[in-house]
């Protein structure tokens, strides 16, 4: 796992905490399946928009590494703004043209979330501190 820039592996039983608003990212860096509990806090829109993702690379409308496609992107980060916020490209850029991008996505037939894809319902945005 990464945490603002510092690598660390997890082994068996051993957890981390990562602050609200810190960049993080994790992987499984073995060739066996990994099992990982994960708690969000609040979690709704996060589950949304993970499952939503999962849904997309079992459809096959991601890369091999589950990456959907830039118009996906688009529309989904916008949506999702108060959850996640993508390292690339820089913030001040994914403002200036995701706008543009999601609304050509949407004429697409992009949409941020799918409800084939999700069992739950998207939950209303939470307010930022």
């Amino acid at each position: 796992m990464k945490i603002n820039g510092k690598t660390s592996i997890l082994h068996r039983g051993e957890s981390a905490v990562v602050e609200a608003n810190v960049w993080h990212d994790w992987w499984n860096e073995t060739s066996r399946d990994v099992h990982v509990r994960l708690e969000v806090t609040p979690g709704l829109r996060f589950a949304h928009m993970i499952e939503t993702f999962w849904g997309l690379a079992r459809l096959g409308h991601t890369n091999r590494k589950g990456i959907p496609s830039l118009l996906q992107l688009a529309v989904s980060a916008r949506e999702f703004s108060d959850t996640i916020v993508l390292r690339k490209p820089p913030l001040v850029v994914q403002r200036l043209i995701f706008g543009p991008l999601s609304w050509f996505a949407h004429c697409r037939g992009h949409r941020a979330t799918y409800p084939q894809l999700s069992r739950i319902a998207l939950a209303p945005r939470v307010p930022r501190i």
